[in-house]
């Protein structure tokens, strides 16, 4: 079954000048209430280490057979970003990623994250 978009109502939206407004029809950046208790100075890294260190054994990746605790997964990232970094690899730096997907991609992914670089998929 094909997912309907959902669209709010404009009253209940703030409107908020951007760079993007009318962009060759990209819609306009919507932004919500500011809200102190919402807002965190976070990247993926700093929350997959914070979840390992609150949940090591709960599970966090599965695929067939093949599983990941939080541990497991931040264990692996780390042992791969290392890797990155003794390769040259430093923080803002894009890293190409052409892998099936599956566990071993999302620990790439966590571990491209914690080196500070971002990936690019191939397809």
């Amino acid at each position: 079954m094909p997912l309907t978009p959902v669209v709010a109502k404009p009253s209940t939206l703030s409107f908020h000048e951007s760079p993007l407004m009318g962009y060759r029809g990209h819609p306009d950046i919507l932004w919500g209430q500011n809200e102190a208790g919402i807002l965190r100075v976070e990247v993926l890294a700093d929350i997959l280490e914070a979840t390992a260190a609150r949940l090591p054994n709960q599970l966090a990746l599965l695929s067939g057979k093949q599983t990941r605790t939080y541990d497991e997964l931040n264990t692996q990232a780390d042992q791969i970003a290392s890797h990155l970094i003794e390769t040259g690899v430093r923080p803002g730096d894009i890293v190409g990623l052409w892998m099936p997907r599956g566990i071993g991609l999302l620990t790439a992914q966590a571990g491209i994250a914690k080196a500070g670089a971002a990936w690019l998929p191939f397809d």
